[in-house]
């Protein structure tokens, strides 16, 4: 990865990457909930 730092990320290892992309997308996915872009429940995200 280039300049990881710009992402916030202090280390690019795979499970600090991983964990980092994790929380991404769920802070992602609650944001599109939060606008009523999609409804999540526990086994899948809908439109």
């Amino acid at each position: 990865m280039v300049n990881p730092a710009y992402y916030g990320l202090e280390n690019v290892e795979p499970e600090f990457l991983s964990s980092f992309l994790s929380s991404l997308v769920q802070s992602t996915f609650e944001d599109l909930e939060d606008s009523g872009c999609i409804k999540m429940n526990e086994d899948a995200v809908e439109p």
